[in-house]
Order: C-alpha cells, then structure tokens, then sequence
C-alpha cells in the first residue's frame, strides 16, 4: 500500500483527503504544518506528497525547498495543492511568482500542481500516474504524470 503524506493546515481538508484517499487505498499520514511535515517525511519516507501551498509559518514554498535540500526526502514526489487559480498552468506559474517574490527563490520544475477544488477522482489519477513508474523503477515520475 502506498504513503501518501499530507501537509495542510486545515483539519477538514486533511480529514477530506484522508477519506478520499483511504477509498483507493493508499496509506494516509497527516501534518498541520511545514516542519512537522518535513518531520514525518524524514520519518515515514512517503511515497508522495500532498503539500498545501499557503500553510501559515514555512509555507508551502520553504516547505518544499526543505524536502529538497534534505538527501532523505529530496526524491519524494510533491503535489502542491492550491486555490490560487483554476488551471494548472496559471497555477505552476503562481507558485514561481510566490517563490521568486516573497523568498526570492528560483524553483526547478520537479513538483505537480492541483487546484484543492479538484475532483477527487482528478487527484486520483494523477497521484497513480506519478507513482506507477516509480513501481516500474524508473526514477523520474514526469512523464507519466503529464500525459494525464
């Protein structure tokens, strides 16, 4: 069964998340905020993250340059959830602006973006689009994940 960590701020959007993924069987384990979350990660080793992008304190930003500088978490797929905007793409491009404003901080294009309004079944397809070449071996989740 594969982990799926959450890190949101929201007890009921992290319990939605919960239930949503529980259905389809992954593994659930929670986090209220950045450094817990970068915390569990050095932990559980999931095999995915779902990272809100405006958690208070370390955003979702400084979170996820903490999973990357750290060589234990540095692999793990991140998903940033959002409601910044409604498409990907703007989203994608939402989350560089953030990065380069308030952290003045280039971000390299390794995560995956999903608005948090999304149907659960969107979330779904794409958490398994990213992990099934992980289950294959291959190292990088790209591809798969963007023919979605």
């Amino acid at each position: 069964m594969k982990k799926i960590l959450v890190i949101d701020d929201e007890p009921d959007f992290r319990e939605l998340m919960r239930v949503r993924l529980i259905t389809n069987w992954f593994k659930v384990i929670e986090a209220e905020d950045g450094p817990s979350g970068v915390r569990l990660a050095r932990q559980e080793q999931p095999d995915l993250i779902l990272l809100d992008l405006m958690i208070p304190g370390k955003d979702g930003i400084l979170t996820y340059q903490a999973l990357r500088a750290d060589p234990i978490t540095k692999n793990i797929p991140v998903i940033f959830l959002t409601a910044l905007t409604s498409t990907a793409v703007e989203d994608e491009e939402s989350i560089r602006r953030i990065a380069l404003t308030k952290h003045d901080l280039m971000l390299e294009k390794d995560y995956f973006v999903m608005g948090k309004t999304s149907d659960s079944k969107k979330l779904v397809r794409m958490i398994q689009g990213i992990l099934a070449p992980l289950q294959e071996g291959q190292v990088s989740p790209k591809g798969a994940a963007q023919e979605q």
